[in-house]
Parts: structure tokens; C-alpha cells; sequence
């Protein structure tokens, strides 16, 4: 440990100084894309992340053979005390884990950003783009690296942001699609509206993750949760335990957080108005293929897991199907998404739903929240 630990920070060498920008150490993508994909993907993300003027990407000759360790491709997780040390000693602040997943000509990356302190994932972002020619590749790599850090390349810094935990934040006035706001600790998406008449919708933020149980205990002082661990969805909560929540994280932030509607919820599912993945839309939320964004019975180990880290779908928003049930505003107590333990595909599904009293509890059964 001692050994890598020594190889980690001599090729990770240079300090942070507060008004310099931060340094992101950029691994090797993973999935199922070719070497040069992989090169050429990896090469445009570090370029354009550089070029935002906040942060400084970089690789190291030896950085990819020794990052490569499964903790790190798998989210950017390490031994606590290994974590805390290169947190400490070395010039990088966060790590950025990319992810290839090639169909036919076309292939999705996902760029997210992992805090090598901490090891959460702060920020993640994706793009679909064309495997050639090499000018939209580096365009769509400019239009991720914009997303991943929350304002264009090369311009001003998007109005409204302020810097939290080392990075920009999206700010309340930014909404557009995709947009991050996190003024709470509590990541958003902003959902754009549509239309008028009895389809409208007005546009709002929704969670990026389910809440977990770090930022449930925050509020509320205990952890309810079947399962533990600070980055795993909060269970065993009931409709009525939600609503107490909410009005203790309104009260504590002077917002008004809540649950999203039915229809909010299927909507962001779906991706909202973003261009499809799915040419005629994705059965699941974010893929056709389930394994891509759902914990369920088949590969979930009969237990939730960390959020965020199966794909997003097209807005940016993790774990809508699969992982836990997620409570809806209905009093009736509807859940949507499916959970861990889901063998049906039809409650994967962004048009899955049960019906439970509001007072059910239960490992599969958890929520995350809407502004305003």
C-alpha cells in the first residue's frame, strides 16, 4: 500500500494554490469502445476541461496502469486512509472516470468527477456523439467538458454559479436542460417544461440522485436505513417520515423542497424534452438495456448501492430505474422506478408503478426531491 500509495502522489506532484486552477487527474476511460477511442475521447475531454480556465487536466505516462485499480474505475472509491493521504499531500483534487459505451457508430460517454478526498462523485455529465469524423468528436467532447463543469468552454462563467466543494455549481437563476444547482448539498437537475394545454408542464429541478443516507441523517439525526453506508440510497422510509423531512430541510433552508409529482417524475424519467438515446424512447430510464442504468434482482446482489453509479439517463439523472422505489407527491402513496429487488420489467420501466400506504416501510423504498 505505502508502495502505490508513494507511485500515486510522486506522478500527482504539484499544489493547489487557492486562484489556480483545479487539478483533475484524467484516468483511462473505460467500457467497450476500441484503444484509440478511448485515446482520442480522453485527449478532447483534457483539452476542453483545461481550456474552462477553472480547472487543469492532466495524465501522467504511468497514471493509467496504476489507476486502474478496480475501487478507482468502479467510482472513484479508495481505502480510507489511502484516500485521505493523496487528499492531503498530493496537487490533485479530483479524478475524472470516464465511461465508453459504443453502439453501432454512435457511442455514450459519461465523464464524472470524483473528489479524492472524499471519494463522492461531485459532478457527472454525458454526450452522445458519432464515432467520426474527429471535428464532432472534439465538438461533442467541448459540449460534455460545458456540462461536466457547469458553464461553456471558453466563455464567461455561467450566471449565478458559485463555487462549492472546489468546483462551479450551477446557480438558481441557471435553467436550461441539464443544468446542476446544488445550493443545499443536495445535487439538482433542472427540468425544462413543455408545451401548453393539458400536457404543459412547467420546468423544475429535480434530485440527480435518491437521497441518501448521509444527507437524510443531516436533517433528521438518525439513519432508518436496512442497508448502511453515507452513499447509499436512505430506506426504510415511509411517505409520512418524507414529509417530516421535507418540512425540517425547508425550514432549515427557507426552500421548498418536495416530492415531484407522477408526472414530473416520469417526465425527468424519460429524459424530458433532451434528445432520446432510444430512437422512439428508452424502455428504461437513460437505456433500453437494463443492466446499463437499473440495480435489480439480476445484478444488484440482493442490495442497494452507492448512487450514481450506473449511466445517467439523457438529462443527467441517475438511478431512476432500479436501486430503490422512489415516493411520489400522490397521498395515495405511489412509487415509481423499481427497486433492487425487482424481478418484473415492467416495474424497471419509466411507466412502472405501485401503489402503498403511506405509512410502508421497506429496504426497497426510498425518494428523492423536487425544487420548487
Amino acid at each position: 500500500m505505502k508502495k502505490i500509495l508513494t507511485i500515486i502522489l510522486s506522478l500527482l506532484w504539484l499544489s493547489v494554490i487557492a486562484d489556480q486552477p483545479i487539478r483533475v487527474a484524467m484516468l483511462e476511460p473505460i467500457g467497450n469502445a476500441t484503444a484509440i477511442q478511448k485515446r482520442i475521447i480522453r485527449a478532447e475531454l483534457t483539452s476542453a476541461i483545461t481550456n474552462s480556465g477553472i480547472y487543469e487536466a492532466f495524465t501522467r505516462a504511468d497514471i493509467d496502469h496504476i489507476m486502474n485499480e478496480f475501487n478507482f474505475q468502479s467510482g472513484g472509491m479508495v481505502d480510507d486512509r489511502m484516500r485521505q493521504e493523496i487528499g492531503r499531500m498530493s496537487g490533485a483534487e479530483i479524478i475524472c472516470i470516464i465511461r465508453l459505451t459504443v453502439d453501432g457508430t454512435d457511442f455514450f460517454v459519461e465523464a464524472e468527477f470524483v473528489e479524492i478526498q472524499t471519494g463522492r462523485i461531485t459532478r457527472t455529465a454525458h454526450q452522445l456523439m458519432p464515432s467520426s469524423p474527429n471535428s464532432r468528436i472534439q465538438e461533442g467532447c467541448r459540449q460534455l467538458a460545458a456540462s461536466l463543469i457547469g458553464r461553456p468552454i471558453g466563455g464567461g462563467a455561467t450566471a449565478g454559479a458559485a463555487r462549492v466543494g472546489g468546483q462551479q455549481q450551477a446557480g438558481g437563476g441557471v435553467r436550461r436542460n441539464g443544468a446542476v444547482w446544488n445550493p443545499d448539498g443536495i445535487e439538482m437537475v433542472y427540468v425544462e417544461g413543455r408545451g401548453t394545454g393539458i400536457t404543459a408542464m412547467q420546468g423544475f429541478f429535480i434530485g440527480r440522485f435518491e437521497v441518501t443516507q448521509e444527507q437524510w441523517q443531516a436533517i433528521m439525526g438518525t439513519n432508518p436505513s436496512y442497508f448502511r453506508g453515507a452513499n447509499l440510497p436512505v430506506e426504510m422510509v415511509s411517505w409520512n417520515d418524507v414529509q417530516e423531512f421535507l418540512q425540517r430541510l425547508n425550514q432549515r433552508t427557507g426552500r421548498n423542497y418536495r416530492l415531484p409529482t407522477e408526472a414530473e417524475w416520469e417526465f425527468a424519467a424519460r429524459g424530458g424534452t433532451a434528445t432520446s438515446f432510444c430512437p422512439g424512447g428508452c424502455e428504461f430510464s437513460g437505456s433500453n438495456n437494463e443492466n446499463a442504468v437499473a440495480w435489480h434482482t439480476g445484478n444488484s446482489g440482493n442490495h442497494t448501492h452507492p448512487v450514481g453509479r450506473l449511466a445517467a439517463n439523457e438529462l443527467g439523472i441517475h438511478d431512476m430505474s432500479g436501486n430503490v422505489w422512489e415516493w411520489t407527491s400522490c397521498v395515495l402513496g405511489v412509487l415509481r422506478g423499481g427497486g433492487w429487488n425487482g424481478t418484473l420489467h415492467s416495474h424497471l420501466r419509466v411507466t412502472g408503478r405501485i401503489g402503498f400506504a403511506p405509512s410502508s416501510r421497506g429496504s426497497t423504498i426510498g425518494f428523492r426531491v423536487v425544487h420548487p
